[in-house]
């Protein structure tokens, strides 16, 4: 064999395996990125790493003819400055409601109790302010 055609050959070969790598690597590459845009959708334990957790009275519940019940609360003194305010949220199939670690009914929260807000959703700037989703509310009170 010439010189010339060893050259040729083993450009073809390093081509080959700079190829196959290439493509392997390519492959990973797409195979996360679908994985990523599947488990896109969180579940609310997923979601709970970038909750924000602030203390507040609840100041009236609307139960709504359709099943949807809305809360205003306004935040204690001791939040931060941003979590003072007045907001309204939904409660839904999703929303925990304990007290004292037990699970408790919608009916066992009252006007002017004690509670712990976990917002998990985003917060609608408007008056009162708008909470989109919250994952939890526990009452702090010491009797329901």
């Amino acid at each position: 064999m010439s010189k010339k055609s060893i050259n040729i050959k083993l450009i073809l070969i390093l081509f080959c395996v700079f190829l196959c790598t290439s493509i392997v690597c390519i492959s990973i590459i797409i195979s996360n990125h679908l994985n990523q845009l599947g488990n896109n959708e969180n579940s609310v334990e997923e979601n709970i790493r970038y909750a924000h957790v602030f203390y507040a009275t609840i100041r009236e519940i609307k139960r709504h003819n359709d099943g949807t019940t809305l809360v205003l609360i306004k935040g204690l003194e001791i939040n931060d400055i941003n979590d003072r305010g007045a907001f309204y949220f939904s409660i839904n199939e999703n929303t925990e409601l304990s007290w004292r670690g037990i699970e408790i009914k919608l009916s066992d929260l009252k006007e002017g109790q004690n509670v712990s807000i976990t917002s998990i959703g985003n917060v609608l700037e408007s008056s009162p302010a708008i909470l989109t989703e919250v994952a939890e509310v526990i009452v702090l009170d010491d009797e329901l």
